[in-house]
């Protein structure tokens, strides 16, 4: 599927959230936003964890950056 205008729009620790347009099979654009979570590995670097959760609104994706963890 098509994506366009990825917008960062909130950070909490090691969490932040995009909001962005996927355009559905049908041509509509839908805004979503998708999470992002950064973690140190255990020789120090940092990297983007493997999961990027996807989330229908921005109340929920707000709730998921609440529970953030700090980048130790």
């Amino acid at each position: 599927m098509m994506e366009r205008n990825e917008t960062l729009i909130a950070e909490n620790g090691a969490r932040s959230i995009f909001s962005f347009e996927q355009k559905d099979p049908e041509g509509i654009w839908n805004t979503l936003y998708r999470g992002k979570e950064l973690m140190r590995t255990k020789d120090g670097q940092v990297l983007e964890a493997p999961s990027d959760p996807l989330f229908a609104s921005e109340d929920k994706a707000r709730e998921w950056l609440e529970t953030a963890a700090e980048l130790d």
